[in-house]
């Protein structure tokens, strides 16, 4: 199969990483992309410490960051989203899904 050239910059609990395929390919593999091996970690970095977002002791209870950790993660996960479509280049399409992923309504 052809990687995906449509993607989302999205969070998911222990995913691992962020890049999913927009034509139902699911979680892609960062070694499939173009990007430098720095990008990679802080892909990796901070798909990593979404996972801390949840109370793993009771998930019903939603988000255990404060709004300020929120805000925080989005910043630099909105920087790193903003560094990978600068790698990639036009070549691919890259939707931004950071606030679905921290549940924030526009």
């Amino acid at each position: 199969m052809e990687l995906s050239r449509h993607i989302k910059f999205m969070f998911d609990y222990c995913a691992g990483s962020c890049i999913w395929g927009m034509n139902g390919e699911g979680l892609l593999s960062l070694e499939k992309f173009p990007i430098s091996n720095k990008l990679k970690n802080k892909i990796e970095e901070l798909s990593n410490e979404f996972d801390s977002i949840l109370n793993w002791d009771d998930p019903a209870a939603g988000f255990v960051w404060s709004k300020e950790q929120i805000a925080d993660f989005r910043l630099r996960a909105n920087a790193v989203y903003d560094e990978l479509v600068a790698a990639l280049g036009e070549d691919y399409t890259v939707e931004n899904w950071i606030d679905i992923s921290l549940g924030i309504k526009k």
